[in-house]
């Protein structure tokens, strides 16, 4: 009876136990759900640029995890006073680094400002501390932490500049919250630190195609050493995602970013970097964003899997020292679902080619080396090798002509390079006045013989002859003796001796006005052109060659001359800039003298202290639109229903780019963009919001057509693109080789040629 009576005790005792456990563990489930949920308020401080749009995917995922996250654009960060940013209303924030903030740390007062938000930022307890660094292309040997050292140093920590420590974590009764245990975390952290930043995205195995690279191999993050340090739950050291439910052909592009809980400063560190930050934004790098729009859907579901395990972390970090039980609660768990704007990319109701009413659909861009007459050294070459060349290039020429005929191109980017003959400084034009130079008249002859052989094959075929744009390669005479007086520096203090001040007109006149009338007179001459017309101009506007970038960058536009031109129109006469910039400048009655006077920093420091930044800001992108109305009449003069297409590596939209863009537009209409970009859809509204009329083509690399199975990449290209430009069309007639040119020729073999152009043919 006894027994009976216990046994009863026993099951009601261990039914309520159980009642009571359950009931606490679905509250503390409940309460963890609600920390989730729950909005945290973060903040993007971009030290880089001032376009939202750039990181669109990044804010939209985060926003869709719970992160309420405001953007800071550069100009307000150098106008705003610290106070009023108040950035310790925010749970978190996020700074985003370029190179060119780490090149001018000696003496840019936006450097010091930037590096003093931080370092107050990184003080207080329970925070966010993002580093968002530069992805670089290094040994992973390399100490490159060191470089950032001081980001890292704002941290509280000293960041180490020699050989990185492999600490050793094995010893008993090892805590982060005593002296040895705190050096150890930090070696842990620096070292993983390293790891991640040394193997970028851009190193990593991608095997997907991107619109510049075929599937290829990469050195892993991981390692046994990593593997090692990840294992240790007691150093609240992760890399995210945890969670990595995906396809192996994105689980060896991960992690995506690092967690750390500093226990010096009682808050959490997160770092990543740039391309991941801004990956598959409007500014998308062909090194790593995939053409398949599945793999990028995964890849985004990574990243959002990252910041959710980011919001949790950063709520309750001690999850992190029962490791098995985080990851295993991490697997359970379920991140919400993409956001809407990330969910559909790629999918399309209506193939965006159909909106095009322009005319300009399929593009080949190609040169005419091969219509070129060579010179001969008949010291080295017989008679008969001579001959016996000629007509091989004969033959090519000839069967190029063919090919661009029967392909059904409706345009044909030729880089003509007028300014490398007719620019005052131009490398092969002539150095006596009235007279042309060799190259000049090599030049003519090969265009003459290009002309006459598509207007006389075109008649004879019966095939319509495609609108022939000029091409112009910006920087192709920008070289020594003949580097621009006038150079492009950015506000940092960094100098650009290889690169135009964007705002030069006297560029911007010799190299693109001058040079394409003087070759629009040759063109007139009927030998030359054998009653072709020009259609339109063609801007390539990534500058080749050059030593540190070949772009422009919101960063730049900071030389004298321009912040002269934007003072005389602020304060309207000389003697108010005399008055507004102080006493240092008024005692000196010669402008030129006053001008060499102005360091970069202190144009920038003026700037901030006026809070001027974002009138400045404003001020050369009006100036860059007004060159590019310029242009743009210049071209409607001289070339009847001109049409203006601007080929960039990605869509670049800095105040350079835009205010260029918006400018043409004036007088061409649609603008047509020639990118690498393998998406441009869900980023129209940007172009609409910034009153920019745009068409669109994406690169179709021959090298991409290795069977008659892949002559669909140029549907799929029409698909989600107004058009499709092929790079380069010239390569069909020239040898194989086996150099950088690889990826521009044609994989089939040279039989299929004309089936895979017959295919182009049949696109309407």
């Amino acid at each position: 009876m006894k027994g009976r009576c216990l046994l009863v005790l026993l099951i009601v005792f261990t039914t309520f136990f159980h009642k009571t456990m359950s009931a606490q563990e679905n509250m503390a489930k409940q309460k963890i759900i609600a920390q989730k949920i729950a909005r945290q308020k973060i903040a993007l401080i971009d030290t880089t640029g001032r376009e939202a749009e750039i990181y669109r995917p990044l804010i939209d995922l985060a926003q869709s995890v719970g992160f309420k996250t405001t953007y800071i654009p550069l100009d307000e960060i150098m106008d705003v006073p610290s106070r009023q940013l108040a950035l310790e209303k925010y749970d978190g924030v996020m700074f985003i680094f370029g190179n060119e903030f780490f090149a001018g740390l000696r003496y840019s007062s936006v450097t010091h400002k930037v590096l003093e938000l931080l370092k107050h930022y990184a003080k207080l307890p329970n925070k966010l501390v993002g580093l968002i660094l530069p992805a670089l292309r290094v040994d992973k040997s390399m100490n490159v932490v060191s470089a950032f050292a001081p980001v890292f140093d704002t941290l509280g920590v000293s960041t180490p500049r020699g050989q990185l420590v492999f600490p050793d974590l094995s010893e008993s009764g090892f805590s982060v919250f005593n002296n040895s245990g705190v050096q150890k975390t930090l070696d842990a952290f620096f070292y993983t630190a390293n790891t991640f930043l040394t193997s970028p995205l851009e190193m990593r195995p991608l095997n997907y195609h991107t619109t510049l690279n075929m599937p290829h191999d990469g050195v892993s993050f991981y390692n046994e050493a990593i593997d090692q340090l990840l294992e240790a739950s007691n150093i609240f050291l992760s890399v995210l995602p945890v969670k990595q439910n995906c396809s192996p052909v994105v689980k060896a592009t991960l992690p995506y970013g690092l967690y750390w809980f500093n226990p010096l400063r009682n808050n959490h560190i997160f770092i990543t970097n740039t391309t991941l930050a801004s990956f598959s934004g409007i500014s998308e790098s062909f090194h790593v964003c995939p053409t398949s729009f599945d793999i990028r859907r995964e890849m985004h579901s990574m990243m959002q899997q990252m910041l959710w395990e980011l919001k949790i972390l950063v709520k309750n970090k001690d999850l992190l020292q029962s490791g098995s039980k985080f990851r295993k609660n991490i697997l359970l768990d379920q991140c919400p679902p993409l956001p809407a704007s990330l969910a559909t990319v790629g999918d399309i109701n209506t193939p965006v080619d159909q909106e095009n009413s322009s005319g300009i659909k399929k593009i080949a861009w190609l040169e005419l080396v091969i219509f070129d007459d060579l010179e001969y050294d008949l010291t080295k070459v017989s008679q008969t090798d001579m001959i016996q060349d000629k007509r091989k290039r004969a033959k090519k020429q000839d069967l190029l002509v063919d090919y661009i005929l029967k392909s059904g191109l409706d345009t044909l980017w030729i880089s003509l390079t007028p300014n490398i003959f007719y620019s005052p400084i131009a490398r092969c034009g002539s150095k006596v006045t009235g007279k042309k130079s060799a190259k000049e008249l090599q030049f003519l002859d090969g265009l003459s013989r290009f002309t006459e052989k598509l207007q006389t094959r075109s008649q004879e075929l019966q095939l319509d002859i495609p609108k022939i744009m000029v091409g112009f390669e910006l920087a192709t005479n920008l070289y020594a003796p003949n580097l621009p007086q006038l150079y492009a520096i950015d506000l940092y203090g960094n100098t650009y001796p290889d690169l135009p001040a964007p705002l030069d007109r006297s560029f911007w006149n010799n190299e693109i006005k001058l040079s394409l009338g003087l070759f629009l007179k040759e063109w007139a001459r009927d030998e030359i052109s054998h009653g072709l017309k020009i259609a339109g101009v063609v801007f390539d506007f990534e500058m080749y060659c050059r030593k540190r970038t070949g772009t422009f960058s919101t960063t730049m536009g900071f030389d004298n001359y321009s912040f002269q031109k934007f003072l005389s129109q602020k304060f309207l006469g000389q003697k108010n800039i005399q008055q507004n910039m102080g006493q240092n400048f008024a005692s000196n009655t010669n402008m030129q003298q006053r001008q060499a006077q102005l360091s970069i920093h202190d144009r920038v420091t003026y700037l901030m202290q006026n809070t001027l930044s974002k009138a400045y800001f404003r001020f050369l992108e009006q100036e860059a639109e007004s060159i590019g109305k310029d242009m743009g009449q210049f071209f409607a003069q001289k070339i009847p229903d001109c049409a203006v297409m601007c080929y960039m590596p990605s869509v670049l939209i800095n105040w350079v780019y835009k205010g260029l863009c918006k400018g043409l537009n004036t007088y061409a209409s649609p603008l047509h963009l020639l990118t690498f970009n393998a998406e441009f859809k869900t980023h129209q509204d940007w172009f609409k919001k910034n009153k920019i009329i745009a068409n669109h083509a994406s690169v179709l690399l021959l090298s991409k057509v290795q069977t008659p199975e892949d002559y669909g990449w140029v549907d799929t290209t029409l698909n989600h693109h107004h058009g499709v430009w092929l790079n380069r069309f010239s390569r069909f007639v020239e040898d194989k080789t086996r150099d950088w040119t690889s990826v521009e020729q044609p994989q089939i073999p040279e039989l299929l040629y004309m089936s895979f152009l017959e295919h182009i043919a049949d696109i309407k």
